[in-house]
């Protein structure tokens, strides 16, 4: 993944990520270690992160999207367009999960927010900045923020905060966020774009 596109996928989820999410880590087994392995056999499996991408139609219907699609998605350049969607404002749900032997065991995070494509198909990318700058606005510590005037209240964070929470990110119905979480852990079946 560039640089570029690493910060953009920060800078929509900066700030609150976990408070957005208002979800336990999802985990469909438990994963707890048997008392009768040994620390060599409970420590013989590899365990790393990964995210999985997932656009949702308006109709609810799930498709994943591959990282290194989502990264020349995000150079918002002929590389990469999904005609499918174009003139259209999408869901993308982005969820980190934790992998044990290359499979994923259970959820660590996940953040909902849109993108919104040119009638090309092509990512919008004068949308994509000014929803990194909602967000990157609405996360600001109030340190940075120019102080009280007089009778003048400078409610420019709050004011960023509403935005974020209405045009930026979106929330899941419970039956929809269930079917996303499974599709991130394989556990649901959905298209690939």
């Amino acid at each position: 993944m560039t640089l570029q596109a690493f910060e953009t996928l920060v800078l929509i989820g900066l700030n609150d990520l976990l408070l957005k999410v208002d979800l336990p880590i999802f985990s469909p087994k438990s994963h707890a270690a048997d008392p009768r392995q040994s620390d060599s056999e409970s420590c013989s499996h590899m365990s790393s992160v990964s995210v999985r991408f997932f656009i949702i139609t308006d109709d609810s219907e799930i498709f994943r999207v591959s990282i290194n699609k989502f990264e020349r998605l995000l150079k918002c350049s002929d590389e990469e367009k999904i005609e499918r969607f174009a003139g259209q404002r999408v869901r993308v749900a982005e969820i980190g999960v934790r992998l044990e032997n290359r499979k994923p065991i259970e959820v660590i995070r996940a953040i909902y927010y849109y993108l919104h494509f040119n009638e090309k198909g092509i990512l919008d990318e004068d949308s994509l900045i000014k929803s990194r700058n909602i967000v990157s606005t609405a996360g600001i510590s109030s340190i940075f923020i120019e102080k009280e005037q007089g009778n003048v209240i400078n409610a420019q964070q709050e004011f960023a905060k509403r935005q974020r929470d209405h045009a930026v990110w979106w929330k899941p119905n419970m039956q929809l966020e269930r079917n996303i979480l499974d599709a991130s852990i394989d556990e649901f079946k959905c298209k690939r774009l």
